[in-house]
């Protein structure tokens, strides 16, 4: 879940850049300042980011697992749909990894 959401946020990233972001970047060509490119660092490292969280918590890592919990709460701060997503993550990610089996269901170990 959290990989898909990753993916998806950085597909919006390039659509911001592309559409927004990018033109004024580079309209003053003579000025090449770093500090122009902070933002578009920062909007790239983000989504990188929740897919690396997504990638370990599919590898069921322990610290990945309380920053899915913080990421999912982050989330509900969208309302609605982001309350509904985030809601959904910090129930899946609350129980142990050896508590809820592939599909929500107990495991029997």
């Amino acid at each position: 879940m959290i990989l898909i959401l990753g993916i998806l946020a950085l597909i919006l990233v390039w659509g911001i850049l592309i559409a927004v972001i990018w033109p004024t970047m580079v309209a003053p060509l003579g000025d090449s300042s770093f500090l122009k490119f902070v933002p578009l660092l920062t909007l790239l490292a983000i989504p990188a980011v929740i897919i690396y969280l997504g990638i370990a918590v599919k590898k069921h890592k322990e610290w990945a697992r309380i920053g899915g919990i913080a990421y999912g709460a982050l989330l509900l701060i969208g309302f609605p749909i982001g309350t509904i997503i985030g809601a959904y993550v910090i129930w899946l990610l609350a129980a142990k990894w050896n508590e809820v089996g592939t599909n929500g269901a107990k495991s029997e170990v």
